[in-house]
């Protein structure tokens, strides 16, 4: 069942390369096996309330709100433009009928309707634009209105195509057949885990990520819930006074615990300097989590502090043209929301 749900054509190689993906996401986190097993907890759902729960579900929904978002923009600026002099304003009674249909897909998306929205979704219903003569409408703001209009339907379809071609009994139901072939994907991928490390060390070969991992069973324990640091934790955050840390944006969990392992934070004495720059975050694929800087970002202190946040504003190599165009752009673009 896992061969049939994961395989690609006649060809086995898709499993060996989940397999590898899964097995280097749980590096990238301080307790490899620990994490692996609780990649099965959205799969062990047996009822719609336990569905509507789900850390996926919940990411759906967000990602739902945002397309909706976009698309009503899409329709306010092109009735922005039939409202003008020159503009297509007869367009506008069919961008009306868009607009009302978007919110009423976000009264529902804020309720979670899965549902109620998937009916709307599944074959959404669009007035067609009017297609009497108007004198005195410029061609060019006519033909924006209409690419609008293409776009903001665009992004309507595609919601209903990739998030709600079933409802939810049936997601359920699908969630309820992968779960074993998941579960199976999680076992092989603890196993490849073992054995990889058994044949390195037969042939005593580290790789950074075994370095890592040593590193930690060094510095700490875990026991349930509670992370304790050895002797040597403590000896090493003793010897030094400062633990400096650049590109910070770029760090992974297995990389800020051993951080904190070895700085002074457990005895109220945080001496960890991190300098970085979340919009040059650019090593997702190696599964580096810029939310850890943001979360210091939006919490530490702008005053003098034991966690203070120092912005480094002013540039000196970029010519004002340079920064204002840049600037200009990433204001719009990178936002929190955006990512």
């Amino acid at each position: 069942k896992f061969v049939e749900c994961f395989a690609t054509g006649k060809s086995d190689e898709n499993l060996g390369n989940l397999i590898q993906k899964l097995y280097e996401m749980a590096m990238s986190n301080p307790f490899p096996q620990e994490w692996l097993s609780g990649c099965m907890d959205d799969y062990r759902i047996d009822s719609l309330e336990e569905l509507r729960e789900t850390e996926w579900m919940k990411m759906l929904w967000d990602a739902v709100k945002d397309e909706l978002q976009e698309a009503k923009l899409l329709v306010q600026e092109a009735r922005r433009i039939c409202s003008e002099p020159d503009g297509p304003y007869l367009y506008d009674e069919a961008l009306s009928s868009d607009l009302l249909l978007i919110r009423s897909l976000q009264e529902l998306a804020e309720k979670r309707d899965y549902n109620g929205t998937a009916e709307i979704l599944m074959k959404p219903s669009f007035a067609r634009l009017s297609t009497k003569k108007a004198a005195d409408v410029d061609e060019q703001k006519k033909q924006r209105v209409k690419d609008l209009r293409d776009e903001e339907k665009g992004i309507l379809k595609e919601l209903g195509q990739r998030y709600f071609q079933s409802t939810e009994k049936e997601l359920l139901e699908v969630i309820r057949y992968i779960r074993g072939p998941i579960e199976m994907l999680v076992e092989l991928t603890a196993e490849f885990k073992e054995q990889f490390g058994e044949a390195k060390r037969e042939k005593n070969i580290l790789d950074f990520t075994d370095m890592e991992h040593f590193a930690l069973q060094i510095l700490m324990t875990k026991e349930g819930e509670e992370i304790h640091m050895s002797q040597a934790a403590r000896e090493l955050s003793a010897k030094y006074d400062e633990v400096l840390v650049d590109e910070y944006q770029d760090s992974n969990l297995v990389q800020e615990t051993l951080i904190g392992s070895i700085s002074r934070e457990e005895t109220g004495h945080p001496n960890v300097f991190m300098v970085g720059d979340v919009k040059q975050s650019i090593y997702s694929f190696r599964l580096s989590r810029p939310e850890l800087f943001m979360q210091k970002y939006n919490t530490y202190s702008l005053e003098d502090s034991d966690r203070q946040r120092i912005d480094l504003h002013k540039n000196f190599r970029s010519r004002g043209e340079v920064l204002d165009s840049v600037k200009y752009i990433f204001r719009r673009i990178m936002k929190k929301e955006m990512g």
